[in-house]
C-alpha cells in the first residue's frame, strides 16, 4: 500500500482529526505471463483477426476438431514416457500414464474434448504445471519461458516437429539456477521437477489413479495443452502473423513489466490524482 498523503505529512503530523481517504486500487496481475490472456485494443487488424479466428474455432470447430492423437501422436507420447522415465519419474506411474493417454486422453476432440473440457480445469491438470512452468524466475534476475504459446517465448514455432523439439529438450534437459526463498541460496533444478502432487484434499474432482498418476500426467496434459495451441495458431494463420502479433504483445505489456509499473506509479499523472492510497494487487516479488 503506497499511502501519500501520511508519507507526505509525515508520522509526526497525524492527529485525531477525522479525514477521508480516497482508495484507489490496481492489479498489477504479475503471475499472468499469457501475452493473449485478455483481448486488448491494438492498432495491427493482424490481432483482431486472430483472435476472431481462434474465438470462431472454439466455438464452432467443426472438421478442425481432431481428435488429440492427431496433433499429439503415439509417438510423441512415447518419446515423453522415454524422458519422464530418464528424469526419474517411477516406471511404472510412467506406464500407467501412457495406458491412460491411450485410452483416455488421445481419442478425445482437440477443442470440444480438451480445451473445452471443464473437468480438467476442476483438476489443474494444465493449469497447475502451467503455473509453474510458464515463466520461470532465475537466480541472476532473468527469466526462462517454456515453448508455448501462451507465454513470452521468442522464438518462433512454425510446426509440432519444432515445438516439440524445444519442448522436451527445456522441460527435461535445461538446467536452470533458481533461487531458494528459504535459504537464499541458488540451486539448479530442471522444469520437469517443478511440478508438485495434486490432491483429492484439495481438489476432489482428481480421482484416486489421477492422484497417484499426478506428476506424470500433468506433464502429460501440458505436453497436449501445449500441442493443441501450436496446431491451431498455425491453422489459423502463418507463422510470421501470429508470432508477429505476440512478439508485440509481450513486449507491449510483459517486458520489463516490474519496472514499468513502477514507472507508472512514479509517473506525475499518479501523483496528481485524488488517491491518496494506492493498493496493489498480485505483485511480484521484485516489487516488494
Amino acid at each position: 500500500v503506497v499511502h501519500r498523503a501520511f508519507a507526505a505529512r509525515g508520522l509526526g503530523a497525524m492527529d485525531d482529526r477525522p479525514c477521508r481517504l480516497r482508495v484507489s486500487t490496481w492489479n498489477v496481475a504479475a503471475v499472468n505471463n499469457n501475452p493473449f490472456e485478455y483481448h486488448v485494443a491494438h492498432d495491427d487488424p493482424a490481432y483482431d483477426a486472430l483472435m476472431a479466428a481462434v474465438e470462431a474455432l472454439v466455438e464452432s470447430p467443426g472438421e478442425r476438431d481432431v481428435p488429440v492423437g492427431v496433433v499429439f501422436p503415439h509417438d510423441a507420447m512415447s518419446s515423453l514416457c522415454e524422458a519422464m522415465r530418464g528424469a526419474g519419474f517411477d516406471a511404472n506411474d510412467v506406464d500407467a500414464t501412457a495406458a491412460y493417454y491411450r485410452d483416455r486422453i488421445a481419442p478425445r476432440l482437440i477443442v470440444s474434448g480438451f480445451l473445452r473440457d471443464e473437468t480438467l480445469g476442476a483438476k489443474r491438470l494444465c493449469s497447475m504445471p502451467d503455473r509453474v512452468t510458464n515463466t520461470i524466475a532465475l537466480a541472476n534476475g532473468d527469466r526462462a519461458c517454456r515453448p508455448s504459446v501462451v507465454n513470452g517465448y521468442e522464438p518462433p514455432l512454425p510446426d509440432l516437429a519444432t515445438w516439440w523439439n524445444a519442448w522436451r529438450a527445456f522441460m527435461f534437459d535445461v538446467t536452470l539456477p533458481l533461487l531458494d526463498a528459504k535459504t537464499g541460496e541458488t540451486r539448479a533444478t530442471t522444469p520437469c521437477h517443478l511440478l508438485r502432487k495434486i490432491t483429492r484434499a484439495k481438489y476432489p474432482a482428481t480421482t484416486e489413479t489421477e492422484e497417484r498418476l499426478s506428476l506424470p500426467l500433468q506433464l502429460t496434459c501440458l505436453a497436449v495443452f501445449d500441442a493443441v495451441l501450436v496446431h491451431v495458431v498455425n491453422q489459423l494463420a502463418p507463422v510470421a502473423t501470429w508470432h508477429g502479433v505476440k512478439t508485440g504483445l509481450v513486449r507491449a505489456l510483459l517486458r520489463d513489466k516490474t519496472a514499468r509499473a513502477c514507472e507508472i506509479l512514479a509517473s506525475p499523472e499518479v501523483a496528481a490524482s485524488s488517491a491518496d492510497v494506492v493498493c496493489l494487487q498480485e505483485v511480484s516479488a521484485s516489487m516488494v
